[in-house]
């Protein structure tokens, strides 16, 4: 199982098992991230996350935009699906 450490508060960081995670597609996708990591107790509708992130976009581009970073987020942090926070 991975280690992973999420800093949010200065420079945005994410580590698995000691190694930086940089390839996020942009900030927003990272703001993504850390919103779901301090919200994950509840569940999020993609049309209300895209309106969060995308609202000064339309309903389809935001729809799009959102989709793209999950996609990215799947590839980038996938190892935080088995990840586990430091003790």
């Amino acid at each position: 199982m991975a280690l992973f450490r999420l800093q949010l508060l200065g420079t945005f960081q994410i580590e698995i098992d000691s190694a930086p995670v940089t390839a996020f597609r942009s900030n927003k996708t990272r703001a993504l991230l850390a919103y779901l990591a301090l919200n994950g107790a509840r569940s999020h509708s993609r049309d209300a996350l895209a309106t969060l992130f995308w609202g000064d976009s339309t309903q389809s581009a935001a729809r799009t935009s959102l989709r793209q970073a999950i996609a990215n987020l799947r590839q980038v942090a996938a190892p935080l699906l088995d990840a586990r926070p430091p003790a």
